[in-house]
């Protein structure tokens, strides 16, 4: 609820109070979510470590790719969502640019791929299952064609 708090307040900020934000709105969420499932399958330390890891890093991939799925440029009957509903909004791609923002997105999705290889191993199911979480309703990011991505500093 913090993270949303934050969120909803506006103005410019830094990329490290969007990282915040974005870590207290999603990473937090989907790390009790991982807590709990270590809890019932009653896992050791170094595997609830990892999963808690994935857990922040896929939060902060969703909350970027959510930002992309805001452009003008995506569908709302393929992404599930309203556009334009970020613009003059404090995200990555409007505070530190599209590539930066991309680039980031994929840092996250890479670290969160790695714990949760180091959670479960090389189980391809559940590396496909979260994988497909992240394609639903996203079409490739590419570089938008208008200039709602420009760079505040």
């Amino acid at each position: 609820m913090r993270g949303q708090f934050l969120d909803l307040q506006g103005g410019a900020r830094s990329a490290e109070d969007i990282a915040t934000t974005n870590e207290l709105k999603t990473g937090v969420l989907l790390g009790a979510a991982v807590d709990m499932a270590a809890i019932i399958a009653e896992t050791d330390d170094c595997v609830s470590q990892s999963l808690r890891a994935f857990a922040l890093a896929a939060g902060h991939a969703f909350q970027i790719r959510d930002d992309f799925q805001d452009g003008p440029d995506m569908d709302p009957s393929v992404t599930g969502k309203d556009i334009g509903k970020d613009v003059g909004k404090s995200t990555f791609i409007n505070t530190l640019g599209f590539d930066e923002a991309r680039r980031r997105l994929m840092d996250h999705l890479h670290e969160a791929d790695r714990c949760l290889t180091d959670a479960i191993g090389s189980k391809q199911g559940t590396r496909r299952f979260v994988g497909s979480l992240f394609g639903q309703g996203m079409a490739p990011v590419s570089a938008p064609r208008q200039p709602d991505y420009a760079v505040h500093h």
